[in-house]
């Protein structure tokens, strides 16, 4: 139990460097003496144990100045804390009661019977392992064949040679990783030398597990004589467990019958570490009078405040582990088929050191806080996040001691449960999370601890327990979820998590359950999210798009379910699949999921359906770049209720479902009532669960999945090459360095492959909505393994369906499958009587005067959370705003940084500090949203590539002239803009558009040049300097066709002012904007890029943008995109301009132009050396 390899290893550095230096010589010396014994007797063996490499595993030297084996891989050893002592105890127990399988006498024991004895109502004296056991007689000094399963460090084939006369001994061992470790440090010198002595045969049988053992033995037998072999098992494996249990329970008869077959688990509780310390079972009972009195009380206690725990072990009968009690009165597990023991000699004491470890350095996980990603930096909710991780690491502490009273725990693992004891004498834990996949194990500490107290204890401190028995993980995170958002998901900040035993048939769901616990927050919905999904959703419901009904698979026909879908992902396995969809294409719904579309465009597949499920303008980014809009509109949507207007726009119809859990859903069908509307639980969070989820509800019968890999065999093939993240073969973006790739998971046509985490959630989040239908899933994709879809190869696809019945098919779910809402126009004005935002102001500000209080202390803070969660859900029980649908994800964010501070320091500064963001959030949010309620999402994504494609599409529209008047010198300028008017159409009459471009470091005699353009042609006039304030605005006032464009940049580009952060990135990108600005220059008076800089702070920004803002104060309105501001021209609505003529969508901003709207994120190390390498060039 005790293989943490911090246990064995001292904690200061220097005093484990020091005994490690000295064993380095001991183990230097000992290995040239191995090497040379077994050049001597063995020399066939050099070359294997040469050729050995200890990749994970390796020796290290204890605090004792003993050895151990550690899998550094998981950071475990393979023995307890005194090895020596450890495996001399084994060899006791082992030669005292003794395996001998005889060769010649059948056993006529019915394995049948054998199993039902097992099985038995009673004790460990009932089992027959036992029975057996105590049969056994000691191991003979001469021994003719003995066959050791298990090399391990080496030290018990030592005392076997030692202390026995063997005339064959047979050593398996198939981790060769140990083998090599042992000739560094056991004496096999010695072994070799007295085995050649006494005459010993020693056959080494590495890297081989022992299921060939009766084909080895039985030629051996060819050889020698043998009547019969004794069995010594060092260490426990699937496969070694088996031979003992079969040659035990039904001897040589049974396992030449049967032989040795491969194992796995039946259950995470069959599961046994690979070391057990050895007890000698004669001194151990069933448990006492005074343990069955423990239990009494127990159970009475659980009956009390846990009754469906007392109702399942009133009569509990152990199915595989028996408690078992020693002189000491201390509780033990034995496992009832071989009589392994959980714990060693004394459970309490381990227990005691296990929970001491953790205790001295324990384990928070915490959650995952901050957002990494650049998309959405410009949410409010994240701008917030981005200001108080900060502060969070600011008051980072050092690994620490566990401190006296524990806010929250998740004790997984209770074995006999001394731990828990101990737990409670030294600490104060308001809350306990406890799960315990192991009924048996629960049942054991109903005889071992108090619970009883415990129970009583946490009831008067009016704490919280829950206790989760006999799961395997597979509904833990879902069970343990449903109560921390009871209490409040912030907790989790606050919640350590102690494992209390090991089991490798959990470490998958272990890790899992960690991993999602500490997403819950980030990955919830904030405020950002909320109000975009909501006036999203209401303009689709005002727009009529149909929804998807409830049980929609009930309007179709069984010839209409089946129908195949193909569902075609972006994965780079899409590439080789494009013949087998084209093959079919005719036959089956096609359905493209988000990128992937860009891919079935170059090889002129048109999707029935295209699907998409991110709410934020991306989506919109994405398709355009198809650069085919009449393609895209020959296409139909479907999506959730929050997708983005503008996207919904490039497309034929458009097909919504509600997507369960969204504020925007919740509040939808608060007006439109649930009955007649399906809401899809699993359409998260890739496009391609959307897809599954939703024609699974339909009721299609056959999926197949193209390009669903979720993972990569190799990261620079991450997704098909055809698509929008690729330009001619070459990434778009360095993608493994904007996520984590270095997960490894199953794959579906190899081993293993490469995935995030985003994708391994999509995997789980398919296999549930797999689980839950009876279609025939059939993935088809080199990617990820999904559990419930059938591999299968591109060549063994067929098709049967006709493309008749897919056209009809295709009818029925257009029509049947979905409806729109009755009066849609109605739909808003009844979403506002519901949810006022007046009511929504009055409610925000007495927040906001709650916010206002300073601390005075860490209490007044976790008041003050209590307060903001009362006050949430009292507006939801209110039923008159918006305001919990909105804000209760960005509250739990703020209530996890409050606990977290709270509890992480003493100071109050950190606390106040995040109260004043805090509240400078809340007033961003009030007026962002009661200014512009139905504002959509302006996100961006890949805006160059975007824009080049509707530049392209207004150059070649109509007839256009355009001149230039470009200094010579700005070759890059002018390059650039000959590339863009190079497509440009041969204008067919002379009564066309012209378009001026004049560009100059700075512009005089403003009036001049503009009667030198003339008045009648669109111009553009660019300059770096600023223009007098007079001059603007009178030319404002004429309304004349002249747009302005300034690129402030006062002085020559200075780079090392540039990279110390005092000014901007201004020189080679203005040409860029160019083309851009012509296209939208009818409608704008002046534009204004964004700025860049690096390593700078909000003084330098605003010393070097004071000047440009304060030539600018005349300004009363303007838009915001992604990449810079326009300022329309006299008479024109800043809200026309919304969107503009390359595909952006901006921000109405009223009053004077904010520093904040002329700014770009500051760029990167990376990118700060990209920028300039490219002016060098």
């Amino acid at each position: 139990m005790l293989k943490n390899v911090r246990l064995h290893i001292f904690k200061d550095e220097e005093k484990q460097a020091q005994i490690e230096k000295y064993t380095a010589e001991l183990i230097d010396r000992q290995y040239k003496k191995n090497l040379f014994a077994f050049r001597q007797f063995i020399p066939s063996l050099i070359a294997n144990i040469q050729k050995i490499n200890n990749d994970n595993i390796s020796i290290i030297c204890n605090k004792n100045g003993q050895f151990n084996l550690v899998d550094y891989g998981i950071g475990r050893t393979l023995y307890g804390l005194d090895p020596e002592a450890e495996i001399s105890k084994q060899y006791l127990v082992n030669s005292t009661h003794s395996i001998f399988v005889d060769l010649k006498q059948c056993d006529e024991t019915n394995p049948a019977e054998v199993e039902t004895n097992e099985s038995l109502e009673g004790s460990l004296a009932n089992t027959f392992s036992y029975q057996h056991f105590i049969q056994r007689s000691a191991l003979p000094e001469t021994i003719d064949t003995l066959v050791v399963l298990g090399v391990g460090l080496g030290f018990h084939i030592v005392e076997l040679i030692k202390k026995h006369s063997i005339t064959n001994l047979v050593i398996y061992e198939p981790e060769a990783q140990y083998f090599k470790c042992s000739v560094f440090c056991s004496k096999w010198n010695d072994v070799l030398a007295e085995a050649n002595d006494k005459g010993t045969r020693l056959f080494f049988q590495l890297e081989k597990d022992g299921r060939n053992i009766v084909s080895d033995i039985e030629e051996l037998r060819q050889h020698f004589d043998i009547g019969g072999f004794y069995l010594y098992k060092h260490y426990n494996s699937p496969i070694f467990d088996t031979i003992e249990k079969k040659c035990i329970q039904g001897g040589w008869a049974r396992l030449k019958s049967t032989g040795i077959t491969s194992y796995k688990l039946r259950s995470p509780t069959e599961y046994v570490p690979p070391w057990t310390q050895s007890i000698q079972l004669e001194n151990y009972q069933d448990p006492s009078a005074e343990a069955q009195g423990r239990l009494k009380s127990n159970l009475a206690a659980f009956k009390k405040y846990f009754p469906d725990i007392f109702n399942s072990f009133s009569h509990y009968e152990p199915q595989t582990w028996l408690p078992v009690e020693d002189s000491n009165g201390e509780i033990n597990l034995v496992k009832k088929d071989s009589l392994v023991s959980w714990y060693g000699e004394s459970p309490k004491q381990e227990c005691a050191l296990n929970f001491d470890s953790f205790s001295d350095q324990p384990n928070k996980d915490g959650l995952i806080l901050g957002y990494k990603g650049k998309k959405l930096k410009k949410y409010i909710h994240y701008q917030f996040v981005n200001k108080t991780e900060s502060l969070l690491k600011q008051v980072e502490q050092d690994e620490g001691q566990l401190p006296d009273t524990l806010k929250s725990m998740i004790l997984f693992g209770v074995g006999v449960g001394y731990q828990i004891e101990r737990l409670f004498n030294n600490h104060d834990v308001e809350k306990l999370f406890v799960c315990e996949p192991n009924k048996d194990f629960f049942y054991a500490s109903l005889f071992a601890i108090k619970w009883d107290e415990i129970l009583s204890g946490i009831d008067e401190k009016e704490g919280r327990l829950y206790i989760n028995i006999g799961d395997d993980g597979t509904n833990l995170f879902k069970d343990l979820l449903n109560q921390f958002y009871s209490i409040g998901p912030y907790i989790l900040a606050n919640t350590y998590f102690y494992q209390s035993y090991y089991n490798s048939a959990l470490v998958s769901a272990i890790a899992q359950l960690r991993e999602q616990l500490q997403v819950v927050i980030s990955m919830g919905e904030y405020f950002d999210h909320a109000r975009y999904g909501i006036s999203h959703t209401t303009e689709a419901l005002k727009r009529g798009f149909p929804l998807l009904r409830n049980k929609p698979a009930q309007y179709l026909s069984f010839e209409n379910k089946e129908v195949p879908v193909f569902i075609v992902g972006n994965g780079p396995s899409l590439d080789s699949a494009i013949e087998t969809i084209l093959e079919y294409r005719e036959n089956a719904i096609v359905v493209s999921c988000g990128t992937a579309l860009s891919a079935l465009y170059k090889h002129d597949i048109t999707p029935d359906f295209h699907a998409e499920i991110e709410q934020n303008r991306s989506t919109f980014d994405w398709c355009s770049r198809v650069d085919d809009f009449n393609y895209l509109k020959q296409i139909n949507l479907i999506s959730v209720n929050g997708i983005h207007p503008d996207t919904c726009d490039l497309f034929n119809d458009v097909y919504i479902a509600f997507k369960d859990g969204e504020s925007s859903t919740v509040s939808a069908l608060e007006v439109l009532g649930r009955a007649n509307y399906e809401e899809l639980r699993f359409a998260f969070p890739t496009v391609s669960n959307l897809a599954i989820n939703l024609f699974s509800k339909i009721g299609m019968d056959q999926i197949y999945l193209f390009g669903v890999d979720l993972g990569f065999y190799d990261k620079t093939k991450h997704h098909s090459k055809e698509s929008s993240y690729y330009v001619n073969g070459k990434e778009v973006y360095d993608y493994e360095a904007s996520n984590n790739t270095s997960i490894v998971v199953p794959g579906n046509f190899r081993a293993t492959v490469f995935t995030k985490y985003e994708f391994k959630l999509s995997k789980t989040i398919i296999e549930q909505s797999l689980a839950q239908n009876g279609l025939t899933c059939f993935n088809c994709s080199d990617g990820a393994k999904i559990a419930g879809a059938t591999p299968l190869p591109l060549d063994m696809v067929l098709i049967s369906a006709s493309s008749s019945q897919r056209d009809a098919a295709l009818d029925v779910i257009k029509n049947n499958a979905f409806q729109p809402i009755e009066k849609p126009d109605e739909y808003p004005s009844l979403f506002n009587a519901r949810f006022d935002v007046d009511a929504l102001k009055d409610e925000l500000s007495i927040f906001m005067e709650k916010v206002k209080v300073p601390f005075s202390s860490n209490d007044e803070a976790d008041e003050f959370i209590k307060v903001q969660k009362e006050m949430i859900f009292e507006s939801y029980q209110m039923k008159k705003s918006l305001l919990f649908y909105l804000l209760y994800g960005t509250i739990n964010y703020a209530n996890a940084v409050f606990s977290k501070l709270s509890s992480t320091t003493d100071s109050l500064t950190a606390l106040d500090e995040a109260r004043l963001q805090w509240l400078d959030t809340l007033e961003k949010v009030s007026i962002s949203y009661i200014g512009d309620a139905s504002a959509f999402d302006t996100t961006s994504s890949c805006v160059f590539l975007r824009e080049s494609v509707f530049i392209k599409a207004w150059i070649t529209s109509g007839d256009k002239t355009f001149s230039l008047d470009i200094e010579e010198t700005d070759k890059k300028l002018v390059e650039t803009i000959d590339s863009a008017l190079s497509l440009a159409k041969t204008p067919k009459s002379s009564e066309c558009d012209a378009y001026h471009i004049h560009f100059r470091r700075k512009v005089t005699a403003l009036d001049s040049l503009l009667s030198n353009i003339g008045s009648e042609i669109n111009s553009l006039v660019g300059t770096f300097s600023l223009v007098e304030e007079s001059v603007v605005t009178r030319l404002f006032e004429l309304k004349s066709k002249v747009s302005i464009y300034i690129w402030y940049s006062p002085n020559a580009l200075d780079i090392p002012s540039f990279e110390a952060g005092d000014r901007p990135f201004v020189h080679t990108a203005k040409q860029h904007f160019v083309p851009g600005f012509l296209c939208n220059q009818e409608d704008v008076f002046m534009f204004l890029p964004k700025y860049e800089f690096t390593n700078s702070s909000a003084l330098q920004k605003q010393r070097y943008l004071a000047p440009l803002l304060e030539s600018l104060s005349w300004v009363e309105e303007y838009i915001e995109y992604a990449r810079y501001i326009a300022i329309p021209r006299k008479g024109v609505l800043a809200s026309s301009l919304a969107c503009d003529n390359i595909g952006n969508r901006g921000k109405v901003c009223r009053g004077n132009i904010q520093i904040d709207s002329l700014l770009l994120e500051d760029a990167n190390e990376t990118r700060v050396k990209n920028m300039i390498s490219d002016i060098n060039a």
